[in-house]
């Protein structure tokens, strides 16, 4: 009768970790899926920074459409993963946006043969990699940690509660700060105030409207991927 409960209970510790064991498993595959995601939408908005467009009549840059992305991202790896590992992918992903820069710079200097005409697109649209690089470091590090810093101080008052509501202040807030600091990095020099400020404007309706308008999509993958 012992031989038999205690074959019981090994069973059941067995059962126990290879849940255990699962459960890391997914989650790690998870976090790996938004941290890939994130430093995507990070690069994909810095080789998009001086492609401006038009829309209903407004002057933006067509970056400035995937940046709420990059702020619902760290919202969820903030609630789901914590505020450490929404930091630390923050970190990698600036190192990553410099060693982009530096590859770019560095491929750009090589000669190219005579027959090839498209070698002043490639200077157009990344010989300027440098200044975006210098653009994450100011608006996407400061106003990256802003946004995970409140929305995990408020999960904390809100006992884990309202995750929609904090991600519309947090990445509202934050997203405003990012629209000031990196289109005048990038845009100072290359464009009038008059239209730095006008694409300022546009830029910050326009992420505020995504901010509302993905909050509760959000909120139900959160809801998901916590439990």
């Amino acid at each position: 009768m012992l031989k038999k409960e205690l074959r019981e209970i090994e069973l059941n510790q067995e059962v126990i970790l290879k849940n255990i064991k699962s459960v890391e498993y997914k989650a790690d595959n998870g976090f790996i899926f938004f941290a890939m995601l994130s430093m995507t939408v990070m690069l994909s908005k810095g080789i998009f920074s001086y492609r401006l467009i038009e829309l209903f009549g407004h002057v933006m840059q067509a970056g400035q459409l995937i940046v709420p992305f990059w702020f619902i991202l760290s919202d969820i790896i903030a609630e789901v993963y914590g505020y450490k590992n929404a930091r630390k992918i923050i970190y990698a992903g600036f190192v990553c946006q410099i060693i982009f820069s530096i590859v770019c710079r560095g491929l750009l200097q090589l000669p190219s043969p005579s027959f090839w005409k498209d070698s002043q697109a490639y200077q157009v649209v990344l010989g300027d990699m440098w200044r975006i690089s210098l653009a994450v470091l100011c608006a996407f590090i400061i106003s990256g940690f802003i946004n995970i810093k409140l929305i995990s101080k408020w999960k904390l008052l809100t006992n884990g509660r309202y995750f929609w509501l904090r991600s519309i202040g947090a990445s509202g807030i934050s997203e405003i700060l990012f629209s000031i600091l990196s289109t005048f990095i990038i845009q100072i020099g290359r464009q009038p105030i008059d239209i730095i400020v006008a694409i300022i404007t546009a830029s910050i309706v326009v992420k505020l409207i995504y901010s509302i308008s993905f909050s509760i999509p959000a909120n139900i993958l959160v809801f998901y991927l916590k439990k």
